[in-house]
């Protein structure tokens, strides 16, 4: 369920990837995957590619530049994805990084984890 319509017309370039991205984002902001609801691969394979685009829940609630950039991820036409490099620019991407990078710092300066 984490595959573009693109994989399954066997069709498929880096945009794919990032509408992976997006169902794995999905998943991790809402506790569920994309197209939940279809049970049969074939049929989850024919909503991918057929749409309508995936329904993004309004609860939990989530920051609008977080629901951007999974909405963006998942577009449906790969041309309405990001690329990668633009991806990253998303302000949700950039706070996260950021985060990320902060917590290293902070770890570097408290020294070697004792045993």
């Amino acid at each position: 369920g984490y595959s573009a319509r693109r994989v399954y017309l066997h069709d498929w370039t880096r945009k794919a990837d990032v509408w992976s991205f997006g169902a794995v984002l999905f998943c991790l902001c809402f506790s569920q995957v994309p197209y939940e609801e279809e049970q049969d691969l074939h049929e989850l394979a024919a909503r991918i590619v057929r749409g309508p685009h995936v329904p993004i829940p309004v609860r939990p609630a989530r920051s609008p530049e977080l629901m951007e950039l999974v909405a963006t991820a998942l577009a449906q036409r790969a041309g309405d994805r990001p690329d990668v490099g633009h991806l990253l620019a998303f302000p949700a991407m950039q706070a996260a990084v950021y985060r990320r990078k902060r917590a290293e710092e902070e770890d570097e300066a408290d020294g070697p984890a004792r045993p």
